[in-house]
């Protein structure tokens, strides 16, 4: 029977994996302490709920895919919908979720080495087809047409989720998985999504039409981006891809990241940044 994981335990619990026992290095390296920033290679043994736990995790990711051939999105992940056994929107994100799923399986000796490259170059191949706006993807894909669902909006968050966790899995491999994960990430115009008045990174965007369920607040470009992530929250990624585009003329250099709002609060005495919305995914 299949069991319904809720998607932000799962990638906490496969965060953990990754920060706090070491266990995430890089596979083809015979001396990690060669590397420009050395990898400490401590993988502490787990407890038997947590290994339960984390395999649980790996083997959601390894076994919700798309496995037709055929279908336009072979090789994502479709996890949205646990036990459904019918076709669902498929979100952009959970494909960077899945990428780190399968390097944690594969370096405990859970998925073979060649079955996880395979899978994640599958997947890669099948997103490099999907439809991009200045490298940007739709936050969800018609897991039967591999087209936009709905009338959802281009997404900078998502796509940065997925390129996350590609480049995570092209650091472990290397080779095609590797090239794949770079050109992918060449294509991201990080300033095209990037308001150059406030310098924060705009909230989402609306390029071919706008929303049918409900009404955009405050101002629109051009171009269809609305809002921004202004203050410290979940998209802290954004600032590091956005500066470190490979491509000079998509990187946003230094100054989101010192635009951003930052509020202040104290609790016992001691200061510390809090997220003004109080988004779980922040301190995940």
């Amino acid at each position: 029977m299949k069991t319904l994981l809720l998607p932000a335990l799962v990638s906490t619990i496969l965060l953990a994996d990754c920060i706090s026992t070491g266990n995430v290095r890089p596979g083809w390296q015979k001396d990690p302490k060669a590397l420009a920033f050395p990898v400490a290679d401590t993988p502490r043994k787990l407890t038997p709920l947590m290994e339960r736990e984390l395999r649980g995790c790996v083997d959601f990711f390894w076994h919700e895919w798309v496995q037709d051939p055929k279908s336009p999105t072979y090789g994502m992940v479709c996890g949205n919908y646990v036990g459904l056994e019918m076709p669902v929107q498929i979100a952009m994100e959970e494909q960077g979720f899945a990428f780190c799923a399968i390097v944690i399986g594969v370096d405990r000796g859970w998925i073979p080495r060649e079955e996880g490259e395979k899978r994640i170059l599958i997947t890669l191949n099948t997103i490099k087809k999907l439809k991009t706006i200045k490298g940007f993807y739709y936050h969800f894909i018609d897991q039967k047409t591999g087209l936009r669902s709905h009338n959802v909006e281009l997404s900078n968050a998502s796509t940065g989720t997925m390129i996350m966790g590609a480049l995570i899995a092209g650091e472990y491999f290397g080779g095609k998985v590797k090239d794949l994960a770079n050109e992918l990430y060449a294509k991201m115009d990080w300033k095209w999504f990037t308001n150059p008045k406030t310098k924060h990174p705009y909230l989402a965007c609306y390029p071919e039409d706008r929303p049918t369920n409900y009404k955009i607040v405050g101002e629109v470009s051009k171009d269809g981006h609305f809002g921004g992530w202004a203050g410290y929250g979940e998209h802290m990624f954004l600032y590091i891809l956005g500066a470190g585009a490979p491509n000079p003329e998509f990187a946003t250099g230094v100054d989101s990241y010192y635009a951003m709002m930052i509020p202040k609060g104290r609790y016992k005495g001691e200061e510390f940044i809090f997220c003004g919305s109080g988004a779980a995914f922040t301190y995940q």
